[in-house]
C-alpha cells in the first residue's frame, strides 16, 4: 500500500496562502459532499448521472488528495499508531464505510468550526487511516489503484 509520505510527494505544492485550515478544511468537506452526492444519485436511480463507479473513484481520489494536503500543511507525513488502531477495533470494522468516513470528515470539520486547530492534525490522521481501510468497500478498488 502506498505510504502517505510517498503520496504527498506526488502532489502539487500549494501556495503558502492555501496551506491553511481555512482553505483545506472546507475543501475537504466539499469533496466529501461531492462523493456522497454521487452515491445519493446512484441510490435515487438518477441514470442521467455519469458512470457512478468511475465518478466514485474520481471523487474518492479528490477526497484523499485534500486529506493528504491538509496533513502536509500540518507537517504530518506518517500516520500514528493510534490512528491506525482506530480502524482495526472490532466495532470499527462493523460500521458502514460511508458512516465511518462521514464521522471522520465531520470530526475534522467540527474541530475547525470550534476553532480547535490544534486537534485537526490528529483527526485528519484518523481520517486518512479510515480512507485507507474503507477504500475497497467504497470504490471496489485498493487505495493504490484509486491514487494511481
Amino acid at each position: 500500500m502506498i505510504k502517505l509520505t510517498d503520496y504527498q510527494k506526488t502532489l502539487p505544492v500549494l501556495p503558502h496562502t492555501l496551506q491553511t485550515n481555512d482553505y483545506l478544511v472546507p475543501d475537504l468537506v466539499l469533496e466529501w459532499g461531492k462523493l456522497v452526492g454521487v452515491q445519493a444519485s446512484a441510490e435515487a436511480g438518477d441514470w442521467s448521472a455519469p458512470d457512478t463507479h468511475l465518478e466514485t473513484i474520481a471523487r474518492y481520489r479528490e477526497l484523499c488528495r485534500t486529506a493528504a494536503l491538509l496533513l502536509q500543511a500540518h507537517h504530518v507525513s506518517t500516520i500514528g499508531a493510534e490512528a491506525l488502531e482506530s480502524t482495526k477495533h472490532r466495532w470499527a470494522t462493523k460500521i458502514d464505510p460511508w458512516v465511518a468516513l462521514d464521522a471522520r470528515v465531520s470530526s475534522v470539520f467540527q474541530s475547525y468550526r470550534q476553532e480547535e486547530g490544534n486537534l485537526i492534525p490528529a483527526k485528519a490522521e484518523k481520517l486518512w487511516a479510515a480512507l485507507e481501510s474503507r477504500c475497497l468497500a467504497v470504490t471496489g478498488q485498493s487505495l493504490d489503484e484509486v491514487l494511481a
